[in-house]
């Protein structure tokens, strides 16, 4: 499963402790690599089964 350019996935825990859904922007800030902080739209929550990964 991939998420479009300029949108992230996330799981269903860390998307409640965030209060975001599906089609909301966030600000991203990404602390290694490409440095920055980047708006990226939510394309969907998706159901996680196993572990607390985002």
């Amino acid at each position: 499963m991939g998420a479009p350019p300029g949108g992230i996935l996330l799981s269903q825990r860390p998307a409640g402790q965030l209060d975001v859904s599906a089609g909301e922007v966030m600000a991203v800030e990404l602390l290694s690599g490409k440095r920055g902080t980047y708006d990226l739209t939510g394309t969907d929550v998706i159901p996680q089964y196993f572990g607390l990964c985002a």
